[in-house]
């Protein structure tokens, strides 16, 4: 079951939002504990969601040195089983 709310974008525009029921009664239960109304509940819980979810720095990885490939050479499917699986791969 969902529920439909209705909030106020930065004062003059208006939106729908579709809250999936277990979201409602939390939001529910923070007002009540809070004391606060609809609008700044949502509002603070979307900054604080925003924030976490905010991208970090760049990735970065390093090079590591594997040393030299044990099969140079992968052309032919039957040496690459056969080096894999054993003489006896068919």
């Amino acid at each position: 079951m969902r529920r439909s709310i209705e909030g106020s974008i930065l004062g003059c525009v208006r939106a729908t939002l579709t809250i999936d029921e277990d979201v409602a009664t939390q939001l529910g239960e923070l007002r009540e504990r809070e004391g606060i109304g609809l609008d700044h509940a949502v509002n603070r819980l979307l900054r604080l969601g925003l924030r976490l979810t905010s991208p970090g720095g760049p990735f970065h990885t390093s090079p590591v040195d594997l040393g030299r490939p044990q099969l140079t050479n992968v052309d032919s499917i039957s040496s690459v089983l056969e080096y894999a699986e054993g003489s006896e791969f068919r």
